[in-house]
C-alpha cells in the first residue's frame, strides 16, 4: 500500500504542491494502478502463448548462392 508520505515525496519530486484531499485521492488512483500492472503481470505473453501455438514458420531459408547481378 502506498503511504501518505510517499505521495508526498512524489509530489515533492515533480514540484506540485498538493492539498490533503488531493493526496488521498492520489493515493487511491495510484493503488488502483498498481493493482491492475499487478495483474497483467499474470495475463498470458508471447512467450507463453508460443508453446500453445501450433502454427511453424513457412519461410524457407535464404540462398545466397545466386550473384545478385543476375536479378
Amino acid at each position: 500500500m502506498i503511504e501518505i508520505k510517499e505521495i508526498e515525496k512524489l509530489a515533492q519530486l515533480a514540484r506540485i504542491e498538493l492539498a490533503e484531499g488531493e493526496k488521498a485521492s492520489l493515493q487511491k488512483d495510484l493503488e488502483s494502478i498498481l493493482n491492475y500492472v499487478s495483474e497483467l503481470k499474470e495475463a498470458p505473453t508471447a512467450e507463453k502463448m508460443e508453446e500453445a501455438s501450433y502454427l511453424k514458420n513457412v519461410m524457407r531459408e535464404d540462398d545466397e548462392s545466386y550473384p545478385a547481378e543476375e536479378f
